[in-house]
């Protein structure tokens, strides 16, 4: 089939535009470069290309099956294809200097590929030093976890001994309350016992001066026994006296009661003859006034002579009564202060008795106390020793560890200049400031536990010592007392005997009772006044 000149033409620059396009150095398409790039290229400019291409490609088929046309069609098609030829000189000039960009561009992201491979290297080696240090930090916390753990276990120990020590503190503090109370019993019972001493020295000094005045009064009653001895001499020789002096009035007492018998049968028989012989009026009166003062003079003679005898016995009698009675009030005096001062002493016996059991009952509880509270010091003893072994081994193995994370961090730190390395370095630095202040402020508290238990060791020795004092005290005092009951039963014996030599004494100077003489009883004859008188009528 022959071609026409036109068609030749667009043949020839279809194929040198494919021919083009076939030399054109392979690249990337625009999409991957701009994807590597991180930027977009306009592709505006080659879309016409493309759609002359297709039509090119399709016109050619189409001229391969028509055979002819118009010289009219065929020129407007001409010039449609020379400015379509002119646009793809402009496209391919705008492809050329886009390609000559994609291949700076290509030589630039070929630059920074090759810095973002060697950086991929280094980011690389920097995760695996990072993994190594992961790791490394695991096995660290991992360690640090366990001895946390241990810390904790440690810290429950010690939680479990501050409440045991806070037990045993609670019940040191009672036993120091009841130990104090216990002094100030023990205070009280000082005071009673010196109180006691001094009772025991003032009953002594009394004893002493009731001795002397013992002794005075028995250099008194020896005097008093001379005196009543010479007095019961005197007494025998004036009742002898008296005895004579009362038979002589007895005679005359007698003699006169018999004139007066007769005088009364006389002025019986006088009153008679008055009787017969007033009748008569010649009588005188002289004889009437005689015989009217006859019978006075023997009665008023009776009672002088009975009223003197009576004063006489009253005198004798109120001596002696006297002198009894002021022997009697002496001695109810004695007895009075002597029953006051057995009844203190009874009182001061009792309570020195009742403070002697309280103490006793004290110090038996004091021994118990004491030795429940060296129980409990041993057992903490040895508790405190168990937990300071264990602590003393766990801090060495705790130090050795932190020395080694220590070295191990100061290596990395300078190795790595990063922030986040830097910074667990100093936590785990902090941390072990903070478990070192930790165990200082443990130690401290384990030596104020010791300082605490080595003081309540001294009160106790103390307390021992106190006690001990108490029970010799109480041993002088048991002593006194006896002491005191000897001289008081002593005492007592002595005033008995006293008593009883009084008594006796009293029975030998008792008086015999007056036995006036029988004649008064008897009857007799009686003589008359004027005879016993020699009176004349």
């Amino acid at each position: 089939m022959f071609l026409s000149p036109f068609n030749f033409i667009l043949s020839s620059l279809c194929l040198f535009l494919l021919i083009f396009l076939a030399t054109l150095p392979r690249s990337p398409t625009p999409e991957s470069v701009c994807k590597i790039m991180g930027s977009e290229i306009d592709t505006k400019s080659i879309e016409p290309v493309r759609n002359a291409v297709s039509l090119f490609g399709d016109k050619s088929d189409q001229k391969k099956y028509q055979t002819a046309r118009s010289k009219s069609e065929c020129e407007k098609e001409f010039e449609e294809l020379t400015k379509e030829l002119a646009n793809c000189k402009v496209q391919l000039e705008a492809k050329h200097a886009a390609h000559m960009q994609s291949l700076l561009k290509l030589e630039h992201n070929q630059k920074m590929i090759n810095e973002l491979s060697t950086l991929l290297k280094k980011s690389d080696l920097e995760r695996n030093k990072n993994m190594n240090e992961c790791s490394d930090c695991k096995a660290l916390k991992d360690e640090l976890e366990s001895k946390v753990k241990e810390m904790a276990d440690q810290n429950l120990e010690t939680a479990k001994v501050r409440d045991q020590l806070s037990h045993v503190l609670s019940e040191l503090k009672a036993t120091q309350r009841e130990l104090l109370n216990k002094e100030t019993k023990l205070v009280a019972a000082r005071d009673l016992e010196l109180n006691a001493l001094k009772n025991a020295k003032q009953m002594e000094s009394a004893l002493e001066a009731e001795k002397e005045q013992k002794e005075e009064l028995l250099q008194q009653v020896k005097e008093l026994n001379e005196v009543i001895y010479d007095s019961k001499l005197a007494a025998i020789e004036f009742e002898k006296e008296k005895l004579a002096i009362l038979s002589e009035k007895d005679e005359k007492i007698e003699l006169a009661t018999k004139a007066t018998a007769q005088l009364e049968q006389q002025l019986k028989d006088m009153r008679k003859h008055v009787e017969m012989l007033q009748g008569l009026q010649n009588q005188p009166m002289d004889k009437s006034t005689l015989v009217g003062s006859l019978p006075l003079e023997p009665m008023q003679a009776n009672e002088t002579l009975v009223m003197e005898l009576k004063e006489r016995k009253t005198m004798d009698q109120s001596v002696y009564i006297e002198r009894l009675e002021m022997e009697l009030s002496k001695l109810k005096q004695e007895l009075t202060i002597a029953k006051e001062e057995r009844n203190s002493l009874n009182i001061t016996t009792e309570s020195l008795k009742s403070e002697l059991h309280e103490t006793k009952a004290a110090l038996n509880m004091n021994k118990e106390s004491d030795i429940e509270a060296q129980v409990e010091i041993a057992l903490l003893k040895s508790q405190l020793q168990e937990h300071r072994l264990a602590h003393k081994n766990g801090h060495v193995t705790e130090v050795s560890k932190a020395d080694r994370s220590k070295a191990e961090a100061e290596e990395q730190n300078s190795e790595n200049n990063n922030d986040s390395v830097t910074s667990k370095s100093l936590v785990e630095k902090r941390n072990e400031v903070q478990g070192s202040v930790g165990e200082v402020g443990r130690f401290s508290e384990l030596a104020l536990m010791k300082r605490e238990l080595e003081n309540a060791l001294v009160k106790i020795s103390e307390l021992r010592a106190r006690a001990e004092q108490a029970l010799s005290r109480a041993e002088f005092a048991e002593n006194a007392k006896a002491a005191l009951e000897d001289k008081i039963r002593r005492h007592r014996e002595h005033r008995q005997r006293r008593r009883a030599a009084l008594t006796a004494l009293r029975e030998e100077s008792t008086p015999k009772p007056f036995s006036p003489s029988t004649s008064y009883g008897t009857p007799g004859t009686y003589q008359p006044l004027g005879k016993v008188l020699n009176m004349k009528m």
